[in-house]
């Protein structure tokens, strides 16, 4: 018998290496922005938990920007809304494989919202000259405004024990200190993985 050939097509372990790290990174995003819903004291947390989803996405592409982001939103989503299965149950008497499916469906729909704040900002910041700081308040901002949610999960939402920071949005409500917090993270990632660089001189 002649042996034929078998193709494989193999990804090299450093990109398997480095696709799971930014997985991970995008998973740890969602869990610590998650943190603040559940328990509220932790509210500080809100202000760097989308550090590790911008670092993720650093060199991604747009296809890999919208998975990453779709990654946070659902490590996001099932953390702090993990009750959504058992209010199904309650509120509707379903089963709970029912209850599960239809609390996938929330968790994936839900989390569209972070897969679409990532890609925009990804595509938004190398078509444009506008500052990161100042896009990504605004991305994030404008789709939380847009996005059809069923549940309210905005940044500011989970601030309720940081009086001093509420106190500072009668103005500009919720979406203040919405975009308050997303400069903080967009100024910690730029601080700790995008180093000033140093000033030329021209002639």
């Amino acid at each position: 018998m002649i042996a034929l050939p078998v193709f494989q097509l193999e990804v090299p372990s450093s990109r398997r290496h480095q696709n799971a790290q930014q997985g991970m990174l995008a998973v740890l995003s969602g869990l610590l922005l998650s943190l603040p819903f559940l328990f509220a004291d932790l509210f500080l947390i809100a202000w760097l938990a989308l550090v590790p989803l911008l670092l993720s996405i650093q060199q991604a592409s747009l296809v890999r920007t919208y998975i990453l982001g779709l990654i946070c939103g659902l490590s996001f989503f099932i953390s702090a809304g993990y009750w959504i299965s058992d209010f199904l149950m309650l509120s509707k008497a379903y089963s709970l494989l029912k209850s599960n499916l239809w609390g996938l469906v929330f968790w994936l729909y839900s989390a569209q919202l972070f897969a679409f704040i990532a890609l925009l900002f990804q595509w938004l910041r190398s078509h444009t000259r506008c500052h990161e700081l100042v896009l990504f308040p605004v991305v994030l901002v404008t789709l939380n405004a847009l996005f059809p949610a069923l549940f309210s999960a905005r940044l500011g939402d989970s601030q309720s024990q940081f009086l001093s920071a509420i106190q500072g949005i009668e103005f500009t409500g919720v979406y203040g200190l919405d975009a308050l917090i997303a400069l903080s993270n967009i100024g910690i990632y730029m601080l700790l993985f995008q180093p000033l660089k140093p000033c030329t001189q021209k002639n």
